[in-house]
């Protein structure tokens, strides 16, 4: 039983990453990234999450509930953040040959959120494994 549930969780990930997008070198996930933040400092997360999809092995309705879950929480925290005003790349970080992370800081009027994006290198070239935003600043000093 054990054997059997180990080869449905293998055959699981197989399946999402082998779906998955990926970026040809660290550059490409660069300039991936950048292009998810103009999206952000446009006010269009929805189109940032949207770039993100085809790039991380999860299903689409988890993207989209993320999605969902930051805008209603912008919506509510509209006037103490204020809008995005621009963006910053802050730090790479590379672990051994197979992940990277890149950090920003989106700008608002009033306050800054950092996002960090995950790339795991697989067969076909890097993959997004993680992404993930929010405002805690002793958190990105800790990233950094």
């Amino acid at each position: 039983m054990k054997n059997t549930l180990i080869i449905a969780i293998i055959m699981l990930i197989s399946v999402n990453t082998a779906y998955c997008a990926t970026l040809e070198s660290e550059q490409e996930a660069r300039l991936f990234a950048d292009n998810v933040m103009k999206s952000v400092v446009t006010g269009d997360i929805k189109a940032a999450f949207d770039k993100l999809k085809p790039y991380v092995g999860v299903p689409e309705t988890e993207i989209d509930s993320v999605y969902l879950q930051s805008k209603a929480q912008r919506d509510q925290r509209k006037e103490r953040i204020g809008n995005t005003i621009g963006y910053e790349f802050i730090a790479s970080k590379r672990v051994g040959q197979s992940l990277f992370r890149l950090i920003y800081i989106e700008k608002t009027e009033k306050t800054i959120f950092f996002w960090s994006f995950y790339f795991y290198q697989v067969d076909k070239g890097w993959m997004l494994e993680l992404f993930n935003f929010g405002d805690s600043l002793p958190a990105l000093f800790q990233a950094v």
